[in-house]
C-alpha cells in the first residue's frame, strides 16, 4: 500500500516570508522538493495558497496511481 503526504515550510529572512518549500513525500521518502518563491511580499497567502494546492494535487496523482 503506497503512502503520501506533504509538507509546506518557510522560508524567512527577519520577518519577511522569502518562499514556501513544498516537500512530497511517498513511504516516507521525500520523493520530491519544489520551491514557490514569493513574488509579492504584501500577498505572500497567495503563493502559500499554491504551494499547497500544488501539494495536495501531486498527492492525489500519487494515491490515484497506486490503485
Amino acid at each position: 500500500m503506497t503512502q503520501a503526504r506533504y509538507s509546506v515550510d518557510t522560508v524567512s529572512k527577519g520577518s519577511q516570508v522569502e518562499a514556501y518549500i513544498v516537500r512530497i513525500y511517498e513511504n516516507g521518502i521525500c520523493a520530491q522538493t519544489v520551491n514557490f518563491p514569493v513574488t509579492n511580499p504584501t500577498a505572500s497567502a497567495r503563493t502559500l495558497n499554491r504551494a499547497c494546492e500544488y501539494a495536495r494535487i501531486t498527492v492525489k496523482k500519487i494515491m490515484e496511481s497506486a490503485k
